[in-house]
């Protein structure tokens, strides 16, 4: 399954003065195996802030951790938590 080509996914990236917006992203053209899609996001997932923790970055959150990552700014002990598991 890991080899299996699956395309990318394109839309605009979130403006400074937006939490979010909702819109519907479309095809890119790439394609790549799944496993370099698990990589990328990986290797995303892992920026750290000042302090040395993963940066938990803003989104849909029901319980209001979305204010947490704004301006791109916000560390999450939480998240560190779940990378120590991997």
């Amino acid at each position: 399954m890991l080899d299996e080509p699956v395309q990318f996914i394109e839309g605009r990236p979130v403006n400074t003065d937006e939490d979010s917006y909702y819109d519907l992203p479309g095809g890119s053209g790439e394609k790549a195996p799944l496993y370099e899609h698990c990589v990328r996001a990986i290797l995303r997932g892992l920026r750290l802030g000042v302090h040395g923790l993963p940066l938990i970055g803003s989104g849909d959150w029901n319980d209001g951790l979305n204010l947490v990552g704004e301006r791109g700014k916000g560390e999450s002990v939480w998240l560190g938590f779940s990378f120590m598991k991997c």
